[in-house]
């Protein structure tokens, strides 16, 4: 039996979320590791932003019991130091972040560049940005893969009427 290939480029889910707070946390730690031929010094941190969103948009797959509910969205940073040759190198993470929402739980986790951490709790603390528009591929069972983040002042919702 031939299966047809279903080639149809399927467009994102789009989650909508409205910033209501957030709090921050900083964390770094030293590791050596004695190995037989030298001492391997390794050092990491994690920043860490936790943002308490309500729900104005989901994807149409999705339950609407999911709209107007919270959301907590967590925005990372985190870097391990290796020492080689007498200089720290970073090393960057691989994976960018995953939207969940079953039953009743509702999150987001997402890598941010090390650069812009701080900014960008400053502009949510600040008010600045106010509103989350999230990407993601298509929900399975709950999950989605984030795609893409779009912080702004502006509800997207807003923008899509006025084009």
């Amino acid at each position: 039996m031939i299966r047809k290939l279903n080639t149809k480029a399927q467009v994102p889910d789009i989650t909508i979320l409205e910033i209501i707070a957030c709090k921050s946390s900083y964390f770094i730690s030293e590791n050596s590791i004695p190995n037989r031929s030298e001492l391997t010094a390794k050092a990491g941190d994690e920043y860490v932003l936790d943002i308490v969103t309500k729900i104005i948009q989901v994807p149409k797959r999705l339950s609407k019991q999911h709209l107007g509910k919270n959301c907590e969205l967590s925005l990372l940073s985190a870097y391990e130091y290796s020492r080689k040759s007498g200089v720290y190198s970073e090393s960057h993470p691989v994976f960018f972040g995953t939207m969940r929402f079953r039953g009743q739980s509702r999150s987001g986790i997402a890598y941010i560049p090390s650069a812009r951490k701080w900014t960008i709790e400053q502009q949510i603390r600040s008010s600045i940005f106010r509103f989350i528009e999230v990407r993601e591929e298509h929900f399975q069972r709950g999950f989605g893969g984030i795609l893409w983040i779009h912080l702004s002042e502006v509800n997207p919702i807003n923008l899509e009427v006025e084009q």
